[in-house]
């Protein structure tokens, strides 16, 4: 309630769905407020579904999907608050979701040691990596200020409120690089309005799954180079030479995996030379690539090789199974497993 007080929404929209009486007042907040006695809704949560009309901008009509369907109609106003300190600085009506200049003063004002809560200047594509269902799994690439940090959490933020009954801010774990860039994200969530999540960093995981290695945190690193560490000091002039960089080029260009034959029953299906000559004829895709491309290649081989010579391995499976089982079961299990363990050699020894 005293977040609410200083600024209790940001948007409005005015909405008309299809074959509704009237039209309907929406605003949008940080959260929802809302009559405990009539259930009457003052402001909206921004990761409510019908919050979508403030963020999308609609070529035809405009709609959102509700829990009981996708809702279509007519939307006759878009309105942006500015709020400072409770008081109300500007309003500002648009067709378009933002507007330059609140957008601007929102940019402005995000220079500070924590990362800033984005709801009222939610863009279009952002909105649909925020809100995306289609797939469990979701990949966001961008250059480096292109808000994918912000746009993560706000999503993190969206998950918790629509699957509140299957998902807690407890079971929410997010990995970075190190503890600074931590606490620089450490409010975000509970200023979304959700409990705190779990952070993790690599460095903690490597401490954790290899305590027989010495390893040091940004801290460690540096208070060891402050004090005079020549040995630290040596190796990070090192790591920082151009020719350092030149070596590790020279070395990645040249090097060549070890592979191993690809043998069934004692009978090579394919050898390690034509493996490599295979990898060294692929040289300008990146690694992984490569190797994706190399396990394809001998994929086709052991296919092949399983057509050619089916009578011979149905042959073997019957003497070696000691159990009646069906042969052409087992072919099948015995390519696959084949096929399986291969990618898995051929990939660790192309990205070692």
């Amino acid at each position: 309630y005293n977040k609410l007080r200083l600024a209790p929404y940001f948007a409005r929209v005015d909405f008309k769905a299809d074959g509704a009486l009237k039209e309907k007042t929406v605003y949008i907040g940080l959260r929802t407020l809302q009559n405990p006695d009539t259930f009457e809704m003052y402001v909206c949560d921004w990761r409510a579904p019908i919050a979508s009309l403030f963020y999308e901008d609609f070529e035809d009509k405009a709609f959102y999907d509700a829990p009981m369907g996708r809702i279509t109609g007519d939307i006759s106003l878009k309105r942006q608050f500015k709020f400072e300190k409770g008081e109300l600085t500007y309003y500002v009506d648009s067709d378009l979701k933002i507007d330059d200049d609140i957008l601007r003063d929102v940019l402005s004002s995000s220079s500070s040691e924590h990362l800033k809560v984005i709801v009222n200047s939610i863009q279009r594509e952002q909105n649909k990596v925020i809100r995306y269902s289609d797939n469990e799994n979701l990949l966001v690439i961008g250059p480096a200020g292109s808000g994918k940090t912000s746009v993560g959490f706000h999503r993190i933020a969206y998950l918790l409120y629509r699957n509140r009954k299957e998902l807690i801010s407890s079971e929410i774990v997010m990995f970075s690089n190190n503890d600074i860039f931590s606490s620089y994200v450490a409010d975000i969530i509970p200023e979304l309005g959700e409990m705190p999540i779990n952070y993790s960093s690599f460095y903690n995981i490597f401490k954790a799954e290899l305590p027989e290695f010495s390893v040091l945190d940004y801290y460690d690193l540096a208070n060891s180079l402050i004090i005079g560490d020549k040995l630290r000091k040596k190796s990070a002039v090192l790591k920082y030479d151009e020719k350092f960089i030149d070596y590790l080029k020279v070395h990645a260009e040249n090097y060549l995996p070890e592979f191993k034959d690809v043998t069934l029953f004692d009978e090579i299906i394919i050898s390690k030379d034509d493996i490599l000559d295979r990898y060294v004829s692929d040289g300008e895709n990146a690694p992984s690539a490569r190797a994706e491309r190399l396990v394809s290649f001998v994929n086709g081989v052991i296919d092949e090789y399983f057509m050619e010579h089916k009578e011979e391995i149905y042959e073997i499976i019957d003497l070696d199974s000691s159990i009646d089982e069906d042969t052409s079961k087992l072919y099948k299990m015995k390519r696959r497993e084949l096929k399986h363990n291969v990618g898995r050699a051929l990939k660790a020894s192309v990205l070692a």
